[in-house]
């Protein structure tokens, strides 16, 4: 049962989530105006606001002016209902459990912002660093450790992007992926940073060849590392426990 109703409250963050891709690039309050569809503009009334099921009983249009609603707005609210119940399943209620649940919003929006805009709002990672300080706050030790990654990965992430500009004579990355390596950094420690970083690498080499080979402007090829560095991190930090493990194992096998 408790299960189910954490589910539920997910898919809720989820559809606050889906409020932030569509609202922040375009640089409109998350709070004013009350939801609207994107199409006809008309405020919508709450009980076609309700998480995934909405979305069924209109049969994916809008009351007001039959416009079709995208997917994408079911898929991220149960998405983040999926991750509250894994970090719930993993984690139980602890402090990781909490950050699990923020993160699986802030790094969910920032994921598709970045994907479809090639930019990291700003107020997002912010909120993102304020929130886990607090959580962390209740252990001065741990916070220290993650101020302490915060930082070394940004920087980490600063060399690469003034050596990769010097190499290919153009920015390959974007200050917004450098703030983002203090968020991710701090939560996952550098040793799970490097990992997150490394797999994120492959994904964004991997995107970029087949872009490259069904593209003919090679050159006009944009890559949105954020997206892949929220990713892995995200997924590295809920797992976290289970790669530490293996990771021992692998090194110290008994």
């Amino acid at each position: 049962m408790l299960g189910c109703a954490i589910f539920l409250v997910g898919t809720c963050f989820g559809s606050f989530g889906n409020v932030c891709v569509y609202r922040m690039p375009r640089e409109i309050s998350v709070i004013n105006p009350r939801s609207f569809c994107p199409q006809c503009k008309s405020t919508l009334r709450w009980y076609d606001l309700i998480p995934i099921l909405s979305y069924i009983l209109l049969k994916r249009r809008c009351r007001n002016c039959n416009a079709t609603i995208s997917f994408r707005y079911p898929l991220i609210e149960a998405a983040c209902g999926t991750f509250f119940l894994t970090a719930y399943i993993l984690d139980g209620l602890t402090g990781k459990f909490v950050l699990a649940c923020i993160l699986s919003v802030i790094l969910v929006s920032i994921f598709l912002i970045d994907w479809s805009y090639l930019v990291i709002p700003n107020s997002l990672v912010i909120v993102g660093i304020s929130l886990t300080t607090i959580v962390l706050s209740f252990s001065p030790a741990e916070l220290l450790l993650a101020l302490e990654s915060g930082s070394l990965a940004m920087l980490l992430v600063f060399l690469l992007r003034v050596v990769s500009n010097f190499l290919f004579r153009k920015d390959t990355m974007g200050i917004g992926d450098i703030k983002l390596s203090f968020l991710v950094g701090s939560l996952l420690g550098m040793q799970n940073f490097f990992l997150a970083l490394w797999t994120a690498a492959i994904l964004g080499c991997i995107y970029w060849v087949a872009k490259y080979k069904s593209s003919t402007l090679a050159t006009s090829i944009k890559l949105p590392f954020g997206s892949f560095l929220s990713l892995t991190s995200y997924v590295i930090f809920l797992f976290s426990n289970q790669i530490n493990d293996v990771l021992r194992w692998m090194i110290l096998p008994q």
